[in-house]
């Protein structure tokens, strides 16, 4: 796998954050990403303030001509975002509160459990490189944890309501076409929230079927990468459930999310939840399908 399209996976990831960012206030050197408190109503959103840091990870990006460089354009990004999605935390609590959600209190811990989800996602990724053992795959590695950052930062601002600008997570209808066929069939028909959160839910456990059939591939591959990894067995079942941990976890956060915006503590805010979902599925799968080639 080149490097190129590890940093294409980022920038698809991403880019959805900077659209319609440019004239929003970013600031030139778009070099911070926490959000700034300030009484006067003049705080920087969590929207802005990530496309700030895409803004200079693009730059960073483009000016790399080492791996090192490389290596360090994705840690500046991910410290980067995670500055701005843990400045969102309290705003998060309050809408909580506001909306007299049981979940109140328990946004930093929620986030806690979805990162420590996914660094374990991209440790069977980084496993499972064509380029195990070189320096690229160091460079794979850094990639998929500020993707992965990038994500979290996607979701909070589609589902959550922390003010100005909202990003867009496109679907992986690519990589799912017969789920989404299926979905489009039904989608129009739903008329009540119970058929809306039916429809999604189809679409998420299809779509899981396709994540549930790429474990043991990737499992052979970190074995071909390294004998000392086990059986292929075993490797597939530690696989599967990483993948079951990211999508849980994942689960956990959209429902937090989605009581934390303008539809929380009413039905609509259940079927933003399994909307969130979806993506949060499709995110694993790609996460992995990346390190199986275009043509698996």
């Amino acid at each position: 796998m080149s490097i190129f399209r590890t940093s294409a996976l980022l920038f698809v990831s991403t880019f959805a954050l900077a659209c319609g960012a440019g004239d929003s206030g970013v600031d030139d050197d778009g070099s911070e990403g926490a959000l700034q408190n300030n009484a006067g109503g003049s705080a920087k959103t969590h929207f802005t303030a990530v496309s700030a840091c895409v803004k200079a990870h693009q730059k960073a990006a483009d000016e790399a001509r080492a791996t090192n460089q490389m290596i360090q354009a994705e840690f500046t990004f991910t410290d980067c975002v995670k500055k701005a999605n843990d400045a969102a935390v309290a705003t998060l609590d309050k809408n909580l509160g506001d909306n007299d959600s049981p979940l109140k209190g328990k946004t930093a811990a929620t986030l806690k459990a979805f990162r420590i989800a996914s660094e374990a996602l991209c440790s069977e990724s980084d496993k499972a490189s064509s380029n195990f053992g070189g320096t690229l795959a160091n460079v794979e590695a850094a990639s998929c944890r500020s993707t992965r950052e990038g994500f979290l930062a996607n979701l909070m601002d589609v589902y959550a309501d922390l003010g100005g600008d909202s990003a867009k997570i496109e679907d992986d209808r690519k990589n799912h076409p017969t789920c989404y066929a299926e979905y489009d069939k039904t989608a129009d028909k739903a008329d009540s929230t119970a058929d809306m959160i039916d429809v999604s839910s189809k679409l998420a456990s299809c779509i899981q079927a396709h994540l549930d059939a790429v474990a043991k591939p990737i499992a052979e591959t970190e074995v071909e990468n390294n004998a000392a990894e086990g059986s292929i067995d075993l490797v597939t079942a530690r696989v599967k459930s990483v993948t079951k941990a990211m999508v849980d976890k994942g689960g956990e956060l959209c429902g937090l999310l989605n009581e934390a915006g303008e539809n929380g503590g009413g039905t609509l805010a259940n079927v933003g939840a399994v909307g969130c979902a979806v993506h949060v599925v499709e995110s694993t799968y790609g996460a992995l399908k990346i390190q199986l080639g275009e043509t698996n």
